[in-house]
């Protein structure tokens, strides 16, 4: 793998919503990718996090992007509906 390709496929892993975590009530870490990236290479993949999350959020029918529906599903109780009850 040449390293320009390598470059690129840290960045795209960089850019994910995903992160680790190690349950419900631990903190969200930074993705692993991020690490690999020198500081030029990060402020790149942040803006391009920025304008990725703003396309999807935008073909998203309630308005969310990934990370909108990462935060929520962490915040929902599990087994809860989506919904409130009336």
């Amino acid at each position: 793998m040449s390293t320009t390709t390598l470059a690129a496929s840290v960045e795209k892993e960089a850019t994910t919503a995903w992160r680790p975590h190690g349950g419900p009530s631990t903190f969200v870490r930074p993705h692993p990718a991020w690490a690999d990236l020198d500081v030029t290479a990060r402020e790149e993949v942040y803006e391009l996090t920025r304008e990725l999350r703003r396309l999807e959020a935008a073909l998203d029918p309630e308005g969310l992007s990934t990370t909108g529906r990462a935060v929520l599903a962490r915040l929902r109780p599990l087994g809860r509906s989506q919904e409130p009850s009336g």
